[in-house]
């Protein structure tokens, strides 16, 4: 599903069109539990193009069985994460809540989904400060245990130098 790099292709080309504005919609509109982080850029684009910044629900409708899709423990390991400050110049600080270990990975990747970075980080009392000299721009940060399991959902961050 590569629709959103399409759109994002477009609008970077200034071949942006009324579908591609409509194709990205539906996708930011849709339940990132089923989706997963193709819903999260797409609504990471659709703020940047139109500087609309909903607070988009991350519950949503089966349409099978019309039950409520909730993010479960299961898939989201001890279910806590938190990063500040946002907006940032750069540095920030990530706290995961809960019995995670001292190790984590914290993967950022920018608003097309391109990895930025990957690494082992060691956390202090749950905390840990991350400073990887980011540019100005939007980005997904991913933090997950040492089984390779999601800490909470992936978190956008905002840079502004």
């Amino acid at each position: 599903m590569a629709h959103h790099l399409t759109v994002y292709l477009h609008y970077r080309m200034k071949t942006y069109s009324q579908s591609d504005s409509v194709m990205l919609k539906t996708l930011a509109m849709g339940c990132p539990v089923r989706d997963g982080l193709i819903v999260h850029h797409a609504r990471m684009l659709y703020s940047k193009i139109y500087r609309d910044f909903t607070n988009y629900p991350n519950d949503c409708i089966d349409s099978n069985s019309k039950s409520k899709m909730k993010q479960t423990k299961k898939t989201l390991v001890n279910n806590g994460l938190s990063l500040f400050p946002n907006p940032t110049t750069g540095s920030f600080t990530i706290n995961v809540i809960g019995e995670t270990g001292n190790n984590v990975i914290v993967i950022i990747s920018d608003i097309t989904g391109k990895l930025i970075s990957s690494d082992k980080v060691i956390l202090n009392d749950n905390t840990a400060i991350i400073d990887k000299g980011l540019k100005n721009g939007m980005y997904f940060i991913t933090v997950k245990d040492a089984n390779g399991n999601n800490i909470g959902i992936p978190k956008k961050i905002t840079v502004i130098r």
